[in-house]
């Protein structure tokens, strides 16, 4: 095994080992964060892709518009590239770039072209949408993690509460103060729920 590969392993181990203990802390955020960014996109894919209604006249134009770009920047690059070698005609430079002599702007150095333009599209939408959705995520009320373990820390009553209430006496949910707690508490979640 190669250096690179064992760093690599000691790496993802450590990170593996780090993101349990963190869970183990109470913290497990992290860990939700990883299991979203990794495997979220799938069950987003199975609810949303149903009601994906593809628009076929926006994409047939699509691909045709991306066929003509093809088809003028192939010609256009190879009378340019004709125009520029006209005085070079010697079998040396030619054979520089992998090319018998005489040969001419080649189809698949236009698809490179095309597909770099297309990525730089492609990369210029996905910076919009990050700017818009970190924006979006800034100026949100919410709060941007959720404790997954507060209810677990809510939960009310322990086995001695729960006799003390069952006996009439008083305990910390027991006496008219708390009813009077819980009732508000659901007023408030009921009012969290409407809004």
């Amino acid at each position: 095994m190669s250096r690179l590969v064992s760093k690599v392993l000691y790496v993802l181990v450590g990170l593996v080992v780090s993101l349990l203990v963190l869970s183990c802390l109470g913290m497990p955020w992290p860990v939700e964060l990883l299991f979203g960014a990794l495997f979220g996109w799938i069950s987003y894919l199975s609810r949303v892709g149903p009601q994906i209604r593809p628009d076929w006249a926006a994409v047939g134009m699509g691909v045709g518009a991306l066929a003509l770009f093809a088809v003028g920047l192939h010609w256009f690059l190879a009378w340019f590239y004709a125009a520029a070698n006209a005085a070079k005609t010697s079998s040396s430079e030619a054979a520089s770039f992998g090319q018998s002599p005489g040969a001419g702007w080649l189809m698949r150095w236009t698809l490179s072209v095309v597909v770099i333009v297309v990525m730089m599209f492609v990369a210029g939408i996905s910076m919009v949408g990050i700017t818009h959705q970190v924006v979006w995520l800034a100026n949100s009320k919410e709060p941007m993690l959720h404790d997954s373990f507060a209810k677990f820390r809510k939960m009310k009553g322990t086995g001695t509460e729960r006799k003390a209430e069952s006996n009439g006496t008083e305990g910390s949910k027991g006496s008219k103060e708390g009813i009077e707690e819980e009732g508000t508490e659901e007023t408030e979640r009921e009012g969290w729920q409407n809004g």
